[in-house]
């Protein structure tokens, strides 16, 4: 006999559990408990389903089930890597617009830009904080004829995501 796995949680101030199972070579005829919206509940073959089980009716002598029941929150998970989709000139003289693709759930994004010199990392970085990147993010103030580098990183629940490989623009 196959052991049946179970994510169950319990309903407040209900005795009746929730349980999606992985059953197999289980002969449910032997079992004295209601099903609800179970599909083919008397076949012995490998089969999935949602049950409503009221676990005071049932007779677990000739059930072999192993119910993993977790009180515990699955933590988020990390944010994708976000993309610069282009850097171009802006509409005046001094002026970069960044066009970064957005992310389901990130709450904020972090954009740095800085000087490059000779084709070298900026010595120093400027950030910007923006919650939303549409429309795309204006920088203004910037020196004509210099090479600028910038970087952008999503801000979510459970962090930060790590800078993009910079992306360049020379500003007019």
């Amino acid at each position: 006999m196959r052991v049946c796995s179970a994510a169950v949680s319990v309903r407040p101030a209900a005795t009746v559990v929730s349980a999606i199972a992985l059953i197999g070579e289980i002969d449910f005829r032997r079992m004295d408990f209601p099903v609800v919206s179970a599909r083919s509940l008397h076949s012995d073959r490998f089969f999935s389903s949602i049950c409503e089980i009221d676990f005071r009716r049932i007779d677990f002598s000739v059930l072999s089930v192993r119910l993993a029941a977790s009180t515990t929150r699955v933590p988020p998970a990390p944010l994708p890597l976000p993309v610069i989709r282009s850097v171009d000139h802006g509409a005046i003289s001094g002026e970069i617009v960044v066009q970064v693709e957005a992310i389901p759930k990130a709450v904020h994004y972090e954009i740095r830009y800085g000087a490059q010199v000779n084709g070298a990392a900026p010595g120093s970085w400027t950030s910007k904080v923006v919650t939303k990147v549409r429309p795309p993010v204006r920088f203004q103030g910037l020196a004509p004829g210099s090479v600028y580098a910038f970087q952008v990183r999503a801000l979510g629940k459970v962090g930060s995501r790590d800078w993009t490989v910079s992306a360049t623009c020379m500003c007019t």
